[in-house]
């Protein structure tokens, strides 16, 4: 049986992709918590919440290209991030979507879909599994997506965009039993459309019900609650069916 974790008064959590979109309403929402006492922000850019002077005494911005899944531990060698020990929460948010037919994408564009939504997540996670806090929570939440659920409502255009998120959704169950004697909860969120630049260019003429602030507060009370419930599980998040 899994031993009980006591809460801590404080703590500390990295999020990717928080340049803008979910990402950065996440570090907004942690920002906001008292209890949150450091926000590691892993990015290719960091223009808008630099710009942010309430962020300033929580948030520390780490340039991370996911797209470069081999040279994780290097990017994090040379960061800040290397001498973290504390850590408590991970939030694998950052995605690459593109909306284009199998026989019209490159191998290289395929590639970087998995390097962004699949293979960084996973160096990401074991490189920063051995640096969270040995007491308190310790909760990975995998951003995943309804494309990759099966029997979900699909699409023409996301072979290889649905295929990296169904691969980070099996991933999730499985770390989660690697990780359960580290008592490292695991857990994916597949997302339904929501109001995001990367929606908008796929689907120009989609519409997304959710905007970014609402499924961003959903994610902030999965990431700081969801570990006292749930270990190694895909919870589709979606207002449409199936």
């Amino acid at each position: 049986m899994k031993k009980k974790t006591k809460p801590v008064s404080t703590y500390r959590i990295a999020i990717t992709g928080t340049s803008r979109g979910i990402g950065e309403q996440l570090v907004k929402q942690f920002t906001a918590d008292p209890a949150c006492e450091r926000i590691y922000c892993l990015s290719r850019h960091h223009n808008n919440l630099k710009g942010n002077s309430l962020l300033a005494n929580k948030c520390i911005f780490v340039h991370l290209d996911l797209l470069e899944p081999a040279s994780i531990n290097q990017q994090i060698d040379n960061s800040v991030l290397a001498n973290e020990r504390q850590l408590n929460f991970l939030i694998n948010n950052a995605g690459l979507l593109r909306n284009q037919s199998v026989d019209d994408q490159t191998i290289k564009e395929a590639m970087n879909m998995f390097a962004v939504n699949y293979f960084s997540p996973i160096e990401l996670i074991n490189r920063l599994a051995g640096q969270m806090c040995q007491k308190g929570p310790r909760h990975i939440v995998n951003i995943g997506s309804m494309a990759g659920v099966q029997g979900s409502l699909k699409f023409p255009g996301l072979v290889h965009y649905g295929a990296s998120k169904s691969a980070i959704s099996t991933a999730t169950e499985i770390l989660a039993e690697e990780l359960k004697e580290q008592q490292i909860s695991v857990n994916c969120l597949a997302l339904g459309a929501v109001k995001t630049d990367m929606f908008a260019r796929a689907f120009p003429e989609g519409e997304a019900h959710t905007d970014t602030k609402t499924i961003a507060e959903h994610i902030y009370s999965f990431v700081i609650q969801g570990w006292r419930v749930a270990n190694g599980k895909i919870f589709p998040i979606s207002l449409s069916t199936p």
